[in-house]
């Protein structure tokens, strides 16, 4: 059922969500403190079932009975073009477990934390699977949207790994990524540039291990 989003209970989070709008190009948003919103589609808001939104802070939410409606909303479909993000998935090699970070250019973003667009790492501290995060200042980003304007960029990576032994960090998507002639991830261990763009995959040997180990390097210069 459709949810209004005015009843939830909220702590330490913003009265205000956000939803993609493929139509528009650009997040649009519902004001919880005096009815308003950016588009007409979210003027009552009220959220259609199955549809993602956003919203900031560190606190949460809790969703009750109540808080369903009878009442119809409409369904902001995501967006339908191709996907130019760039995904980075770190491997486990003796098992499945895996975790995914990605890198999406906007020209309505910034380098650097954006609150409105980037998506933090997150963690319970149980999870089984390596991490794999962008730095930026004090925060862990899991999804970074950068600003879409050709310069060149370099990202120190977060890596955590659970277990002793094999990993991989594998480039997705790099077909669609292509504001870059060189996508590189260098080794601080080893001191090994990977031509990402060349062999998509690096796998390497680590002991367990919570830090700054990769750097991902953007570039149309030849190094």
């Amino acid at each position: 059922s459709p949810i209004t989003f005015t009843t939830l209970t909220k702590s330490h989070v913003g009265n205000y969500y956000y939803i993609y709008d493929s139509g528009s190009g650009a997040l649009e948003y519902y004001d919880g403190s005096d009815g308003s919103s950016s588009s007409p589609e979210l003027a009552n808001g009220i959220i259609a079932t199955g549809q993602g939104f956003w919203t900031y802070d560190w606190g949460w939410i809790t969703f009750k009975e109540t808080d369903k409606t009878a009442s119809t909303a409409t369904f902001v479909k995501s967006q339908t073009d191709v996907d130019l993000s760039l995904y980075l998935t770190i491997s486990e090699n003796s098992s499945t477990y895996h975790s995914t970070m990605c890198i999406q250019e906007d020209i309505a973003t910034m380098d650097g934390v954006d609150s409105t667009f980037d998506i933090r790492h997150f963690t319970t501290g149980f999870e089984k699977a390596p991490s794999i995060a962008a730095y930026s200042g004090e925060d862990l980003i899991r999804k970074n949207y950068i600003k879409d304007d050709f310069r060149n960029k370099s990202f120190d990576l977060y890596t955590k790994i659970l277990n002793q032994g094999y990993h991989t960090i594998e480039a997705i998507n790099l077909e669609n990524f292509t504001n870059y002639r060189k996508v590189l991830l260098f080794d601080n261990v080893t001191g090994e540039f990977i031509d990402l763009k060349k062999e998509l995959a690096y796998t390497f040997y680590s002991d367990v291990f919570e830090g700054h180990r990769f750097t991902l390097v953007l570039t149309n210069e030849e190094l």
